[in-house]
């Protein structure tokens, strides 16, 4: 879950794709901390990337 009044425009910031990365490994290490290790940071952040039309 993310916190929306915290969303920051990864385009208009100049930051906002590092944010990004940063929160996708956040994530995936919460809930490799709790036993669900298949997920892949990388691959979960370049489908972001690729979604909104930015890689």
């Amino acid at each position: 879950m993310i916190d929306l009044p915290q969303a920051v425009d990864i385009v208009g910031n100049p930051q906002g794709v590092g944010f990004l990365r940063r929160d996708v490994v956040n994530v995936c290490d919460w809930f490799a901390a709790r036993g669900l290790t298949a997920a892949d940071p990388e691959a979960i952040f370049e489908m972001l990337l690729s979604e909104a039309h930015l890689g």
